[in-house]
């Protein structure tokens, strides 16, 4: 059974709602995000036309990720961007990540016929149809993996 989930984009009339609730999670990329919320220069730097977006369900935190045309790798002609994918432990295994992703691939795919993700974790997004396209050192020089989903 798929639960209805609330997408709320994070705009500057609820920013401030969720940059605690990012900022709590035992993540450094979390930290790292919520420093960019609080700091405007930085995010848009960037998150270059970004958003972040917050996962709900009945209230409760899900998750939060950002679709931008900037991410961790320093390379102009690739974009747009899922980044920054976190779900709640409360959560995991239950595909959540998942729907997520999918919400976030519509809203790119309407402007967009693909959409990448930077990740070190091998094995995770070839299973919800993304393909590996190349390593590329990040921002902060460590290794990552792009991959690419097109658009059906």
């Amino acid at each position: 059974m798929i639960k209805e989930f609330d997408y709320i984009k994070i705009d500057d009339s609820n920013k401030n709602n969720y940059i605690d609730i990012i900022a709590k999670q035992n993540w450094s990329a979390a930290k790292y995000l919520a420093k960019a919320l609080v700091n405007q220069k930085m995010f848009d730097d960037y998150f270059k036309e970004g958003n972040v977006y917050i996962m709900e369900y009945n209230k409760d935190f899900v998750g939060f990720a950002t679709l931008s045309i900037k991410d961790c790798i320093n390379d102009n002609s690739l974009f747009p961007w899922i980044g920054f994918l976190f779900i709640n432990e409360k959560y995991r295994h239950h595909r959540y990540s998942q729907i997520f992703m999918e919400y976030l691939e519509q809203i790119a795919f309407k402007k967009y016929p693909y959409v990448y993700i930077c990740t070190n974790h091998k094995g995770l997004y070839e299973k919800y149809g993304y393909t590996y396209l190349f390593d590329r050192l990040d921002l902060w020089n460590e290794k990552n993996m792009v991959y690419i989903k097109y658009k059906n």
